[in-house]
């Protein structure tokens, strides 16, 4: 990732701006941390794991191509 100089944007306004390369993406890191949790250690880890599946859902969801 390559940091962008906001001056060579005058008409947005922005805080921080980076250009990403094409073959890369920003996910959400909540959505990652959801996806990797490991539950199976926890008390009712089996009422936990939809959500963890749902997370999984939602990131193939990102990765399909548009």
């Amino acid at each position: 990732m390559v940091k962008a100089n906001p001056k060579e944007w005058p008409d947005y306004e922005t805080q921080e701006l980076y250009v990403i390369p094409a073959d890369q993406m920003l996910v959400p890191r909540d959505l990652l941390e959801r996806v990797t949790k490991d539950y199976s250690g926890k008390p009712n880890w089996d009422a936990l794991e939809p959500d963890r599946l749902a997370a999984v859902e939602e990131l193939k969801a990102w990765l399909k191509p548009s």
